[in-house]
């Protein structure tokens, strides 16, 4: 269905697009470092899942109602706005850091729920897959539909492999986080901040 060299684009591509920060990988980043790996580990299991499904509705049609119904657009993306500042504030709000999920940390099934919304409620990750897929897909070879799934979850593919890196390497720096609960204090605040400055930005966003 595809030829080598545009398989190497698209991968050489998604490498470059895993490299920009962003709500998801921020979120990974946090769960990984307050919750540990298995918590960070369910986060991209959540981003995984939920940037399947964005593609699987990208390719049937989603996209082109985002991109055509400003009521359609303006309601999930200020339903991710509304979600992403909630995050930055409950973090904010948090006294004490990483050191307070050490008592109490967040259960594996709630990281998995927000990562998979933080994919869900972004319209503008749909839109990307919509601009981004079609210029690697051939309409000389037939079956579109199933051409842009495929590339979709390449990609997918190999934004969890740089995800799982990064939870994985997140998570191993936890123990020294947690005995220097001043950095932690400053961490929290940042991604908090992160959180809310994305949910603003997104809030903001237009269709394109």
């Amino acid at each position: 269905m595809f030829d080598l060299s545009t398989l190497l684009a698209l991968l050489g591509a998604s490498i470059a697009l895993a490299l920009l920060p962003g709500p998801s990988s921020m979120l990974i980043l946090s769960r990984s470092i307050s919750g540990g790996r298995v918590v960070g580990l369910a986060t991209c299991l959540g981003s995984l899942v939920g940037s399947l499904g964005v593609v699987l509705a990208a390719a049937l049609g989603l996209s082109a109602l985002l991109m055509a119904s400003d009521l359609a657009f303006g309601v999930v993306k200020i339903a991710g706005a509304v979600y992403l500042v909630y995050i930055g504030i409950r973090t904010l709000l948090d006294k004490h850091g990483l050191a307070a999920h050490a008592v109490a940390p967040i259960t594996p099934r709630q990281a998995f729920v927000q990562g998979l919304l933080t994919d869900l409620l972004n319209p503008k990750t749909a839109l990307f897959f919509t601009a981004f897929l079609p210029q690697f897909i051939h309409h000389e070879r037939g079956l579109v539909t199933l051409q842009f799934i495929v590339l979709g979850f390449i990609t997918v593919g190999v934004l969890v492999i740089y995800a799982t890196t990064l939870a994985i390497s997140a998570s191993s720096v936890r123990a020294w986080l947690l005995r220097h609960p001043g950095f932690v204090r400053v961490q929290s605040r940042i991604v908090g901040c992160l959180f809310i400055g994305l949910g603003l930005r997104l809030a903001l966003a237009r269709r394109e």
